[in-house]
């Protein structure tokens, strides 16, 4: 992932995805492959939600 940090990526849907992948879960299945859970989780998450002031349920 290079330099930057998880709690600054957000993962998006739209199309095109800005990922480059077809699918966005390609997105978590593939480039993210290595960060442990709770990285991948925040990326695809729990930014978003911090970021638009929401709580998430678990």
């Amino acid at each position: 992932m290079g330099r930057v940090r998880v709690d600054r990526l957000l993962l998006g849907s739209d199309w095109p995805y800005a990922e480059g992948v077809v699918r966005p879960t390609d997105f978590v299945t593939d480039t993210l492959r290595g960060l442990a859970a709770d990285q991948v989780r925040r990326i695809s998450r729990d930014n978003a939600l911090e970021l638009l002031g929401l709580t998430a349920r678990r």
